[in-house]
């Protein structure tokens, strides 16, 4: 948003004029007392202001390097270790003592590191495996990386209503790779939010200028993810129903791809407000999502008093169920963007002006 507003001239010293720079501006850039910033006169008499080149190339900060001692551990223990030192910012990360079991499921190991975007393996010795992580995390909004992971989502609600739209089990197939993209994601959000709690480059860059806004990101990141894990579920139930000696009947998975549609509906108006942070829209969207919850609860009671078979039933509520905790999910998702739209730097961006103590508001003509 551009900024536009007069600020007056001021004397500092003897002979020395001086202006003051926009909150707003200076809380985006992370600018501190004593930051070195250029002046640039252009030809047309406009005076250019931006950080020094200085402070940004020594921001970054050498490489970050751990090891991990993995004598006696598990191929699951190891793929833990190396998500959480991959989501803690390390570059280098190093397993020693890789016991012999483990090694002969080395292939557990490499789906997990598949897993984490821009880890790589770069040496692979008799009692030492390291690996790598080529990935600026500065280069990613997490505005765009949260719009990516809701786009996936929309992708696996869409999945499943074909499924039950066909009657065919085998669609649920791609919702495997669906969610491992989910999950890469995800990591990279984790990452990206630990690096920025150290780095202002990479929180100024990443749009994520305070811890404020960090914990929201990590907070939106894991609620996402955990919606994608309702979905999988759903999917396997589905998957085992439609592939049954008596799958459901055309009437039962309409009810279910209803339910579906309906959550996907206030899925893609959370999409939006992931960008937008209109308070108005973001109430709307809110209470969309409450409706939303009551109406399937609506339906999921109405089905209940039908006469299905013990599996109809189960697999009814089982995904009922399901759809209304992604909906409590999302609800929290807006809930967080709420309070983000209300921090002081956007709402000092919106044009608000607070109404000063002891004033009356003035009430539009």
């Amino acid at each position: 948003m551009a900024l536009s507003r007069t600020h007056r001239v001021q004397r500092t010293g003897r002979s020395s004029l001086s202006v003051t720079l926009p909150k707003t501006w200076t809380t985006a850039r992370d600018l501190r007392l004593g930051d070195p910033v250029v002046f640039r006169q252009r030809e047309d008499g406009v005076l250019e202001l931006s950080l020094a080149a200085e402070r940004e190339a020594g921001e970054t900060g050498p490489a970050r390097t751990v090891s991990i001692d993995a004598a006696g551990a598990r191929p699951e223990a190891i793929c833990r270790l190396l998500v959480g030192a991959y989501i803690t910012g390390e570059d280098h990360i190093v397993v020693l003592n890789v016991p012999p079991e483990c090694r002969r499921e080395m292939d557990h190991i490499d789906r997990a590191v598949k897993h984490l975007v821009g880890m790589s393996l770069v040496s692979d010795t008799e009692n030492r495996v390291e690996f790598e992580v080529f990935v600026d995390p500065a280069k990613y909004q997490h505005a765009a990386l949260h719009r990516r992971l809701s786009q996936m989502l929309h992708t696996e609600v869409e999945t499943l209503r074909q499924a039950l739209t066909r009657g065919d089990a085998h669609l649920l197939d791609a919702l495997e790779s669906i969610e491992d993209e989910i999950d890469r994601f995800y990591y990279l959000i984790a990452r990206q939010v630990h690096l920025a709690l150290d780095d202002s480059r990479i929180a100024r860059m990443s749009g994520m200028a305070n811890h404020d806004v960090q914990l929201g990101c990590q907070t939106i990141g894991k609620l996402l993810e955990g919606i994608g894990d309702l979905l999988r579920s759903v999917g396997a139930d589905l998957a085992i129903a439609l592939s049954g000696a008596a799958p459901p009947s055309a009437a039962v998975r309409e009810d279910l791809a209803d339910m579906l549609g309906r959550f996907d509906r206030v899925l893609g108006a959370t999409v939006t407000n992931l960008a937008d942070l209109r308070p108005s829209e973001l109430d709307v969207t809110l209470e969309g999502i409450l409706s939303t919850g009551a109406a399937i609860s609506g339906i999921r009671e109405q089905l209940s008093r039908a006469p299905w078979d013990r599996e109809t039933g189960l697999l009814v509520q089982g995904i009922g169920i399901r759809i209304q905790m992604g909906l409590e999910l999302l609800k929290i998702v807006v809930e967080t963007v709420i309070n983000r739209a209300m921090a002081p730097e956007i709402v000092a961006g919106s044009g608000f002006r607070p109404v000063v103590a002891g004033t009356a508001p003035k009430v539009p003509a």
